[in-house]
Formats: structure tokens, sequence, C-alpha cells
């Protein structure tokens, strides 16, 4: 199993952010945000600026590219509690 997280930031930006918060698992970087726009997590025009965001979002997907846990946030507050993530990762790998 692999975590890793995606980030619509630019490389430099995300690799401060990792080696601030401590993060030793890669992050992947969507400038062009084609992969959040494949897995529906773009919000069109929903930047302050006019410009597309992301929707937070934890997915849990196996090594065939199959999604076995999905949570999309309504608001950039909600989000998943690391109890509850790791519940479903045990659950999905069990």
């Amino acid at each position: 199993m692999r975590l890793l997280t995606l980030s619509v930031d630019a490389q430099d930006d995300a690799r401060r952010l990792a080696k601030g918060e401590g993060l030793d698992f890669p992050i992947l970087c969507d400038t062009k945000r084609e992969v959040i726009a494949a897995y529906g997590l773009r919000h069109e025009a929903g930047g302050l600026d006019g410009g597309d965001i992301p929707i937070p979002a934890l997915l849990l997907i196996d090594k065939d590219g199959r999604i076995l846990a999905r949570h999309v946030s309504e608001r950039a507050q909600d989000r998943w509690a690391p109890r509850r993530i790791l519940a479903t990762v045990r659950q999905a790998i069990n």
C-alpha cells in the first residue's frame, strides 16, 4: 500500500509544504488540474480570482485503479478524521 497526495500547487510550493509539515509521502503536482478534472473534483470558477480550484476529497484507489472509498467535501473544512481514514483503509485491505 502507498500513500500519496495530490496538489494543484507548483512543485516547489508542494515540496516546501511537505518539508514544513514533516510529510514523508509523495505529493503529486497537478498544476494543469487534469487529474482533479478526471475524478470530477474541479470546482470551476470557484477561486477568489474566478479560476478553477480543487474540491477537497479523499480517494482510496487500489492498484488496479478501482475506487474503494470516496469522500468529497462540501466545504473545505469538511474533512475525514484520521481514525475514519484508517478504519476505511483497514476495511478495504481485509
